[in-house]
C-alpha cells in the first residue's frame, strides 16, 4: 500500500506539471481576483464573517446548497454472539452455529441540505432511503443460504471543517446518523469521519474549476443487531436432504454437537427443525417470525478515498469518489446545487 500511494502521488505531480505549467499567469490572475474582491461588499447573509474574509482576498463558495447523492457500498462482516428464539422459546445462545463472512451491499439515495455557518465551518442535514442486500451463509450444523433485502430510512447531520490556501485545500467531515431498518427492532446509530486533501485547477474559461482529492474515511456502526425474520425468508433455500441429515444427527446415539447443548438450546433447535419440516410439507407456517440477536464485526473500518469534482461556475458541482479498504468498497456520485440569499440592502 505504501508504494502504491507513493506511485499515485508521483503520477499526480507529473500530471500537474505537464498540464498546468503556466503558473505565473494563473497566480497573476488570482491577484487580480483578490483585488476585485476587496473592492466590493460581501452580498450574502451567510456565512458569518463573510465580508471580513472576502476582504482578505478569499473567494467564498455560495453559502447554501442542496445535494443529491447516490452511494453504493459493499461490506464484508462476521457474525458473533448469536441468540435465536421462536415463539415463546428462547432466546437461546447459538454459539455452535458457524457462519461464512457475510456479504452485505446497499444502494443509497440521499438528500443533503447545507450552509456555511462560518467561512471554515459547514453544517448539514441528511435524509436517505436505501435498499440493502445481505447474503448470510450458515455452514454448520446445517448448510443454509439466507438472503435479506431490508429497506432502510436514515436521518442524520454533520459538519465540515475546511481550509484552503492558493489552490490547495483540506476538509474534515463528521457525520452522525440514525437508521430505521425494516428487519430490525431498534434504530441503528452510525458515525463517519473523514479527512481529504486536494488541489484545485481553474480551467481556461476562468469560471469553471476541477479538483482532485485523496483522503481516508472511518465508518462505525453499532455492533449489536436485533430483529426478526420470517420462516419463509429464512428457509427459502432449504434442501430437504440437508434437513434429513440434520434430523439423523440429532437422533444419533453417537456423541455429537447436539448432546452438548443446554435444555433451552435443544428446545429451540427442535422447534426450528419441526418448522423446517412443516415448511417443506407446505404447511402455512411461513409468516411465523424467528427472533434473533447478534453482534457483527466489520473486517475493516478504514478506507482510502479518491475523488474528483467538476465545478460548473458557482452553482453546479459534480463529484465522483471511490473508497477502497479491507472488506469494503464504495462508489459515490453527487450533484450539488449552490445558491446565496442576499442581505436586505435597506
Amino acid at each position: 500500500m505504501k508504494y502504491s500511494l507513493l506511485f499515485f502521488v508521483l503520477l499526480f505531480s507529473l500530471k500537474v506539471v505537464s498540464v498546468f505549467g503556466q503558473q505565473n499567469a494563473i497566480l497573476h490572475k488570482d491577484q487580480e481576483i483578490k483585488d476585485s474582491l476587496r473592492a466590493i461588499t460581501y452580498p450574502y447573509v451567510m456565512p458569518l464573517l463573510g465580508n471580513k474574509v472576502q476582504y482578505m482576498g478569499h473567494e467564498l463558495p455560495l453559502p447554501f446548497g442542496v445535494m443529491f447523492n447516490y452511494v453504493h457500498q459493499a461490506t464484508r462482516l462476521e457474525i458473533t454472539s448469536l441468540k435465536v428464539g421462536i415463539g415463546e422459546l428462547g432466546p437461546a445462545e447459538m454459539d455452535f452455529v458457524e457462519f461464512a463472512p457475510v456479504q452485505n451491499s446497499a444502494s443509497v439515495f440521499n438528500f443533503r441540505a447545507d450552509t456555511w455557518l462560518l467561512p471554515f465551518l459547514n453544517v448539514y442535514g441528511i435524509y436517505a432511503r436505501s435498499q440493502g442486500n445481505a447474503n448470510i451463509d450458515i455452514s454448520f450444523p446445517l448448510v443454509l443460504h439466507i438472503k435479506t433485502t431490508p429497506e432502510v430510512e436514515t436521518f442524520g447531520g454533520g459538519l465540515v471543517l475546511a481550509y484552503g490556501k492558493d489552490k490547495y485545500f483540506g476538509a474534515f467531515n463528521l457525520n452522525l446518523s440514525s437508521s430505521n431498518t425494516s428487519a430490525l427492532d431498534e434504530p441503528v446509530f452510525g458515525r463517519v469521519i473523514s479527512l481529504r486533501l486536494g488541489r484545485l485547477f481553474p480551467l481556461s474559461n476562468g469560471k469553471d474549476k476541477f479538483s482532485f482529492s485523496i483522503g481516508a474515511q472511518n465508518q462505525f456502526v453499532e455492533r449489536r443487531t436485533a430483529g426478526s425474520i420470517t420462516i419463509e425468508e429464512c428457509f427459502a433455500s432449504l434442501d430437504p436432504e440437508k434437513l434429513q441429515d440434520l434430523k439423523d444427527e440429532i437422533a444419533s446415539d453417537a456423541q455429537n454437537w447436539y448432546d452438548g447443548l443446554t435444555i433451552v438450546q435443544k428446545r429451540v433447535v427442535d422447534a426450528l427443525v419441526d418448522y423446517m419440516g412443516d415448511w417443506l410439507d407446505g404447511k402455512d407456517v411461513g409468516s411465523i417470525p424467528i427472533n434473533y440477536d447478534f453482534e457483527k464485526e466489520v473486517l475493516g473500518n478504514w478506507s482510502l478515498q479518491l475523488g474528483a469534482q467538476y465545478m460548473s461556475g458557482k452553482n453546479l458541482w459534480y463529484r465522483v469518489e471511490g473508497g477502497f479498504g479491507k472488506g469494503r468498497t464504495q462508489l459515490l456520485l453527487s450533484v450539488n446545487y449552490r445558491f446565496g440569499i442576499k442581505r436586505n440592502s435597506r
